[in-house]
């Protein structure tokens, strides 16, 4: 018998099975309250039996607590656990292995300003210093990873760090360390030191900063040390840019201090002075599409600087033969794209 409903009207599928989509069925209030009072629940009382066995399985909340108890579980927070990190790196039976775990673990955690706010108070930072200085050159690296990610938008630990003279440890390790994970780390380490903390930037520059890591380009370093150490030059020059022509910042006067600051740095001349226009340039000819494309960006930025030099006969021809093999790369990927 029908009544011109389909099984599809029913909630069922093509295959005379329930289907899953149970919005179909639409319930009033009155219907469900009719429906709660036709159900039979006599069926449902708990017998003595049925407490038996409840008991009998499960433990008591009593019993639970007592073996909490027993355990003598404590939770520590984020920061309790950076202060006993730090504790057991300090300890002199702590051995080289364990401590390069224990720095992994740091690195983690101080990315959280507060946990990295800690490492001051219990003297961390000043211990990851002097291992900046181990003969491990796995600690070294550790410990310069774990000085980047705390000094990373972390204006109180940028002014511990450097109070306590970690740019001129950082400028020796990346222009002496003949281990490169090292001299990288170091790098990043100061970089995240440096940015958007102009009175830092001047100090880089007193005391021979943008020299050191210019005289990477005259010895058999990385090219990759070479591209952040130019990369870092680049993006200093653009974030003085940025701040000196800040308008909205001049209506407060903590950004008055801080442009005035910026205004004391002379990229200008230390770029042209220090040979970094060459330095850009250099690393255009190396065939990494990667650098190439962060030195193009060097270059526009810079332009108001080393206009000059980019404008000789031999750049201009490198530059228009970069940026054809940029533009028929684009046009390969955009092929490729098209037929997948």
């Amino acid at each position: 018998i029908s009544d011109g409903k389909t099984n599809n009207d029913w909630g069922y599928n093509h295959d005379d099975q329930p289907r899953d989509d149970t919005y179909h069925l639409h319930l009033s209030t009155h219907e469900i309250r009719e429906a709660l009072k036709n159900m039979d629940f006599e069926d449902s009382e708990i017998t003595a039996e049925d407490q038996e066995r409840v008991a009998t399985s499960y433990k008591s909340l009593e019993d639970i607590k007592k073996e909490f108890r027993e355990l003598d579980v404590a939770i520590e927070t984020e920061t309790e656990l950076v202060v006993r990190l730090i504790e057991q790196y300090r300890n002199s039976s702590t051995g080289a292995e364990h401590k390069q775990y224990i720095l992994y673990d740091l690195e983690y955690y101080v990315h959280q300003v507060d946990n990295a706010k800690e490492m001051i108070n219990i003297g961390g930072f000043e211990l990851l210093l002097d291992t900046l200085n181990h003969t491990n050159p796995d600690l070294r690296a550790g410990a310069a990873l774990v000085i980047g990610a705390a000094s990373q938008n972390n204006p109180t630990v940028q002014i511990h760090l450097l109070e306590n003279g970690a740019i001129q440890t950082l400028l020796r390790i990346i222009s002496t360390d003949v281990a490169g994970s090292v001299s990288s780390r170091a790098l990043f380490a100061l970089s995240s030191l440096l940015r958007h903390f102009p009175f830092a930037q001047r100090r880089f520059v007193e005391t021979g900063g943008p020299a050191a890591l210019s005289s990477l380009f005259t010895e058999s370093h990385r090219h990759e040390l070479r591209c952040k150490a130019a990369t870092l030059i680049n993006d200093l020059v653009l974030e003085q840019g940025q701040n000196l022509y800040d308008e909205f910042g001049a209506e407060y006067d903590f950004l008055n201090t801080r442009t005035a600051q910026y205004k004391t740095i002379p990229w200008k001349e230390i770029v042209n002075e220090q040979g970094w226009c060459d330095h850009f340039i250099s690393l255009l000819s190396l065939p990494d599409y990667e650098i190439q494309e962060k030195m193009l960006n060097a270059l526009l930025n810079t332009i108001h600087i080393c206009g000059h030099v980019y404008k000789s006969p031999p750049v201009r021809t490198m530059l228009y033969n970069i940026i054809s093999n940029f533009s028929s790369v684009s046009e390969e990927d955009d092929r490729f794209e098209y037929a997948a």
